[in-house]
């Protein structure tokens, strides 16, 4: 082959090759930062202009969302409560619930949104509680910290009504694979004005760059002034993201025993509660918004 010739192959080589790299430049600027990356990279807020359709668990804002009994996170969700004590047990109760929402990332550092359609299938049906939340998060190299605030409203189906806030700090890891995700917060009961207390610890590991698995446990203080209320709880949640279009989209699973070691259990209960547990499934799907 002659010089011009070679030249000629050479920079239309070199044209194609920058195409190509200015194309996906292109498409990962706009897909932002953490919207399409893995499950263990993305921080504490979601990314400016983005929106999140939340049917299912395992979101950072929905971490350990504890008033009392009521655990809130999205997707379907079975709950199993059955305390046993001294070789006998409570009687057995089975609920169905259905949680939807929406999460959006008002800029790189606040989030809002609110599961707003709270459906109790059994055992009657009805609507429960909306729950409302928002967080505004500052952002470090491999650390993550917020403010985040909640809201949930009475239920519709509770005569004894009761309205909750709960306020707290959230904090993130990241090291690779792995993240870990925490905080402390303290609900509060507006009409009783019931205090309590609880520290979720969630940590996860990409298995792969769209599997990951994770345990979570923590404290729980239901509320202060109320004898034997204290547990530990224990869980998992797994999860696969796939990128469908120009949506991701997690499809997410976790199993949880709310109540699973009473720290200080009432004189006729055991201290290890395994019939009381919790398994929530569903999806969330994330898309950028102009």
């Amino acid at each position: 082959m002659n010089a011009p010739a070679l030249r000629r192959w050479t920079l239309g080589l070199t044209l194609v090759v920058g195409g190509c790299s200015l194309t996906v430049t292109s498409h990962a600027q706009y897909r932002r930062p953490g919207l399409g990356g893995q499950w263990s990279q993305r921080n504490l807020t979601a990314p400016t202009n983005s929106l999140a359709i939340v049917l299912g668990p395992g979101q950072a804002v929905l971490l350990g969302q504890r008033y009392g009994e009521d655990i809130i996170d999205g997707g379907a969700e079975y709950t199993h409560r059955e305390y046993r004590g001294h070789g006998a047990a409570s009687p057995e109760e089975e609920i169905w619930f259905g949680r939807a929402g929406v999460l959006f990332g008002l800029t790189d550092d606040w989030e809002a949104g609110a599961l707003f359609v709270p459906i109790q299938i059994s055992p009657d049906f009805g609507m429960n509680s909306i729950l409302a939340y928002g967080t505004r998060g500052f952002r470090f190299e491999d650390v993550d910290l917020g403010i985040r605030l909640s809201f949930k409203t009475p239920s519709f189906q509770d005569e004894d009504t009761v309205l909750w806030f709960r306020g707290g700090v959230p904090v993130s890891y990241r090291a690779g694979p792995l993240r870990v995700d925490a905080g402390a917060f303290v609900p509060v009961a507006f009409r009783h004005w019931w205090l309590g207390l609880s520290t979720p610890v969630r940590t996860t590991f990409n298995l792969a760059p769209s599997v990951f698995l994770g345990v979570e446990s923590g404290f729980d203080w239901a509320r202060f002034t109320l004898p034997h209320s204290t547990s530990v709880p224990i869980g998992g949640l797994g999860g696969y993201t796939a990128v469908v279009g120009g949506a991701v989209v997690d499809l997410t699973a976790a199993f949880s025993w709310p109540t699973f070691w009473l720290v200080d259990p009432a004189p006729d209960l055991d201290r290890l509660q395994p019939r009381a547990y919790r398994v929530t499934f569903g999806l969330v799907v994330h898309k950028l918004v102009k």
